[in-house]
């Protein structure tokens, strides 16, 4: 279905363009960046699906930071002012959290009491930190009209907002705090829980 909804996008887009280069750059570069969602969308299908817990984290922490924007793009067609006289805007300041929250319960769903649980969720929190940098950096480069007919230059501008989004506490680090604290907080449970389990088991009586 997404293949045939990338074919759709692709020919309804192409009609859309005027004959010039830059249109068949703008064409080519869409096409390709659908074929790479869609690839990312099966791999972390098979983590979540088939791999060991670790993979999995890996796969639920992807979907968590694929999951913001999608959000997003559900309210921002509503824009940021009032519909039929309800407020609206604070929608995207409340799902700016939603990712971190997600990522943080993935990381206390897997644990961390393995090697692999432990590349796991700091990959979680690496993600956390690199994905508002990149999209960041994305929006600006390719929403720059002025630089769409030089793409050499637009991919340079593309690094250049990248390195100075990564350096920018405002933009991450808060994610990162919701992130850890979630996850602190679900593998202190986890402990608290599972240790319950272990004294209950431990106190039954045995079998006569």
């Amino acid at each position: 279905m997404q293949v045939i909804a990338a074919v759709q996008t692709a020919i309804v887009v192409r009609s859309g363009l005027q004959e010039r280069g830059e249109s068949a750059l703008y064409l080519a570069a869409l096409v390709a960046g659908t074929s790479l969602v869609i690839l990312v969308g099966v791999l972390v299908m098979l983590l979540i699906a088939r791999a060991p817990r670790a993979g999995a984290v890996i796969g639920l922490s992807i979907a968590a930071v694929a999951f913001g924007p999608w959000i997003n793009g559900l309210v921002v067609p509503f824009g940021t002012g009032p519909v039929a006289g309800i407020e609206v805007g604070w929608l995207l300041d409340l799902t700016r959290w939603i990712t971190p929250v997600l990522v943080g319960a993935a990381i206390a769903w897997g644990g961390i009491n393995t090697i692999g649980r432990v590349v796991a969720a700091a990959f979680g929190l690496l993600a956390l930190w690199i994905a508002p940098a990149l999209m960041t950096a994305i929006s600006n480069a390719v929403g720059s009209r002025v630089l769409a007919r030089y793409p050499s230059e637009m991919l340079d501008y593309w690094v250049d907002v990248f390195g100075m989004a990564m350096t920018i506490p405002s933009l991450a680090l808060p994610l990162l705090i919701v992130g850890v604290a979630v996850a602190a907080v679900g593998l202190v449970g986890r402990a608290i829980v599972t240790r319950r389990r272990t004294a209950a088991a431990r106190d039954e009586p045995l079998p006569r």
